[in-house]
């Protein structure tokens, strides 16, 4: 099930207003009582009138607002093994990209860096991306097994793997092989993790998907998946990037 972001927090704004005006209007009218100060109806009404009239005005701004983004933003829910996991989309209202982009960041970066840092220039480039939070644990890869079965049945898919997260998805992957995954972009994803279930290296036989390897060292320094990829004989394609925002601009997008 979706339901808009915006229109639920303009809603929810708009009924908090309401109500801790309500409170503060009782409260007045407690206090008067007591004291034995007598009150009229309109004295009582204006402040209720009021907070009305900032709940509407509110949420029309809201709705405004949502209106004029170049993307609409939503949430969805999804149950496996009775848990339920959310996870957001963003879905560009022109010159939408062919592949759907989906991008897991970690608890500990927060949703603000993971929007103005990937979600929103995916977005600007006509990319549709599915987006969530994953700890580097067993919950985590749990939660990024279930959303990518549910997002990878339907849609053609490039996996944008960045960090301790981008593990998550890397092995999610591995582990459930989806046919619709038509790229892997590795950047900052760890190889190598304490726990054997969670490492990279432990599935990366496992994975016949086109990996591309974004990296900002100098190309000629050998990193550890281009030394696992030549051990096994698994072909690697290496980005030349001088920061994260280049790979948006790569075709393998």
């Amino acid at each position: 099930m979706a339901n808009s972001m915006f229109s639920s927090m303009m809603i929810t704004v708009s009924v908090t207003v309401i109500f801790i005006l309500l409170l503060i209007v009782l409260l007045i009218y407690n206090i008067a009582i007591i004291k034995n100060v007598k009150y009229s109806f309109s004295d009582i009404i204006i402040p209720f009138a009021v907070a009305l009239w900032l709940s509407i005005a509110v949420y029309c701004g809201g709705m405004y607002y949502a209106h004029k983004l170049p993307y609409l933003i939503t949430t969805h829910t999804i149950m496996s093994s009775e848990t339920q996991y959310h996870f957001g989309s963003g879905v560009p209202k022109q010159k939408l990209q062919p592949e759907t982009v989906l991008f897991v960041y970690d608890a500990g970066y927060g949703s603000s860096n993971a929007a103005r840092e990937y979600i929103r220039p995916l977005l600007d480039r006509g990319y549709k991306v599915y987006f969530w939070e994953a700890d580097s644990g067993t919950h985590g890869l749990v939660k990024t097994m279930a959303v990518l079965d549910a997002v990878a049945a339907a849609e053609r898919v490039v996996l944008l793997c960045v960090g301790n997260a981008g593990k998550q998805l890397f092995i999610s992957h591995a582990k459930k092989t989806q046919s619709n995954v038509q790229n892997i972009i590795l950047y900052n994803v760890p190889l190598q993790w304490p726990i054997k279930s969670l490492s990279c290296e432990e599935y990366i036989m496992q994975v016949k998907t086109p990996l591309w390897l974004a990296t900002e060292k100098d190309i000629c320094e050998v990193s550890d998946w281009q030394k696992i990829c030549q051990k096994y004989d698994l072909p690697l394609h290496i980005l030349s990037i001088r920061n994260h925002k280049e790979i948006f601009d790569f075709s393998v997008l």
